[in-house]
């Protein structure tokens, strides 16, 4: 008989071969419990993205939001816990367009649509089912307190309502919302500056190609109930909008909307409207804050008839945007010509 081990074993043993077995398992759970911690925070971060209500009732002190390095460690910890995993997994994906889009995102401030529709489509990925009466009305738990405040919504103009045919006779201010006279943005000479930059630039790349660019004003109808007036509207050319009529129930090829700082005006642009031009079928969607953080972000729609984003940008880059050829946007050109005097206008880095 061979020489035995410290506690008896012979070498080769099977209890040597247990022992590695032993390791294994170990090592096996240890890795389970760690892909089911990164997955439970992410869940719990992820979940305020896809249900507006939920995030409402964080950032209202109600609840609590976690800072934003706390919510990107907890994507970021869980992408990486199902990179390493084997087999079918979550999709990692969505994950890494809410890292993306995290540094645009105002903590405290609505989530924009992609990030919306990104949220829920890794919390189907995870087998999270979608609330019985539907993300956009969860408020989370049972037990939780109630919202401290709810989605801002525009002023009624007036009680009676309103068809699309008045509405396009009208004579005066207001968009229509579910067949009610509403307020529309209240603007800023800021405001006005950018819109009246991008009617320069896209004017002078549609001109030689057939297309048409309106500005305000332009009434475009989004349902049979609802009707706008986007900052810009782009017909391409065999898609333009009747020439003698007083507006348009053709989806534009691109719809620019800058954000004003109004609380309801940003719910509008990045959730109400994103929703309405998606479902009207315009194809571009594009969203310019120039007050805060100082950034575009270019949507477009995608098979399904949701909007993803194929850019976003700040400061000084140059954006060439795809599907409409040939037109590039230089943002460090738009930050210097409408707001010189602020620090750093003229040279800041993306």
């Amino acid at each position: 008989m061979g020489e035995k081990d410290r506690e008896g074993n012979a070498p080769g043993s099977g209890t040597e071969g247990m022992g590695v077995a032993s390791a294994l398992r170990e090592s096996a759970e240890r890795s389970a419990k760690e892909l089911a911690t990164a997955l439970a925070c992410a869940i719990n971060v992820v979940a305020l993205f896809a249900a507006p209500r939920v995030l409402a009732l964080a950032c209202s002190g109600a609840g609590r939001l976690p800072a934003r390095d706390e919510i990107a460690k907890a994507i970021e910890d869980c992408a990486k816990a199902l990179g390493a995993g084997a087999g079918e997994v979550p999709a990692v994906e969505p994950l890494h367009t809410l890292q993306a889009l995290l540094t645009s995102w105002e903590p405290g401030k609505p989530a924009p649509q992609a990030m919306v529709e990104a949220a829920r489509a890794w919390l189907r990925s995870v087998g999270l089912p979608e609330p019985d009466e539907g993300w956009d009305q969860w408020e989370g738990p049972r037990g939780e307190p109630e919202p401290a405040w709810a989605p801002p919504t525009s002023r009624a103009l007036r009680a009676e309502p309103m068809t699309i045919d008045e509405w396009a006779k009208l004579d005066g201010p207001g968009e229509l919302v579910d067949g009610l006279l509403v307020e529309e943005e209240a603007t800023t000479p800021l405001h006005d500056a950018v819109v009246d930059w991008f009617l320069g630039v896209l004017r002078g790349w549609a001109s030689p190609r057939g297309a048409v660019v309106f500005g305000p004003g332009h009434k475009l109808v989004v349902s049979k109930l609802g009707g706008r007036k986007p900052d810009i509207c782009v017909y391409m050319a065999g898609e333009l909008p009747e020439a003698d009529a007083n507006l348009s129930s053709r989806p534009p090829a691109l719809v620019v909307e800058v954000v004003s700082p109004r609380s309801v005006d940003e719910w509008t642009d990045f959730d109400i409207k994103n929703r309405e031009y998606a479902r009207h079928g315009v194809r571009r969607y594009w969203l310019v804050e120039p007050t805060q953080q100082r950034f575009m972000v270019c949507l477009e729609l995608d098979p399904e008839g949701r909007y993803t984003m194929f850019v976003s940008g700040r400061d000084q880059v140059k954006i060439q945007v795809t599907g409409l050829d040939g037109l590039a946007l230089d943002l460090g050109d738009l930050w210097a010509k409408v707001d010189p005097s602020r620090p750093g206008a003229q040279g800041e880095s993306s």
